[in-house]
């Protein structure tokens, strides 16, 4: 009987082991695997994944540095003085001496509840603390693949985006 039980254990673990490498596997052949969630990523996943991206990134003639379809930015504002509250917004910069504006997203979040919280110190609702931030990307995207292929973090949006045109630009020079 207890060789019954292991066998039915051994059959569920790999049952369950294969239902995961093919959902993994599927997700990964969609590219909809992401860096930045809590997932487990697969190196074979995350290899192809960073080849594709490289691939594209390969032809130059892709990267259209001057168009703004093919950026997108974010800026998260955390204070005790914002409402929670999502709004549209746009970013500009100079590019060849002309203005260049992209479409961004603000995403506020009010962090005044968390001075409720009796472990958090002072210190980090001070400017530039946990709970008193501004934080910025900016995403160049291949708008047929629907994927982003360069990516920059910054303090302020206008940062960020300055630094992926020049990422950018970068690229370009390298397949030169």
């Amino acid at each position: 009987m207890g060789t019954v039980k292991l066998s039915l254990f051994k059959t569920a673990f790999i049952v369950c082991s294969i239902t995961i490498f093919i959902i993994s596997f599927q997700n990964c052949s969609k590219n909809e695997t992401s860096f930045n969630s809590a997932s487990i990523v697969s190196t074979q996943c995350a290899s192809k994944i960073k080849s594709s991206t490289l691939s594209l990134i390969a032809n130059a003639d892709q990267l259209r540095c001057t168009s703004k379809v093919n950026y997108s930015c974010e800026s998260r504002v955390f204070k005790e003085s914002v409402q929670n509250e999502v709004h549209d917004s746009s970013t500009c910069t100079l590019v060849d001496a002309k203005e260049f504006c992209i479409h961004t997203t603000i995403r506020n979040f009010n962090t005044s509840l968390a001075r409720n919280i009796a472990s958090l110190d002072e210190n980090q609702f001070n400017e530039g603390g946990e709970f008193n931030r501004q934080e910025s990307n900016c995403s160049y995207f291949d708008i047929t693949e629907k994927m982003s292929l360069l990516r920059s973090d910054a303090d302020t949006t206008e940062q960020a985006l300055e630094n992926l045109i020049a990422k950018c630009f970068d690229a370009q020079k390298l397949k030169e």
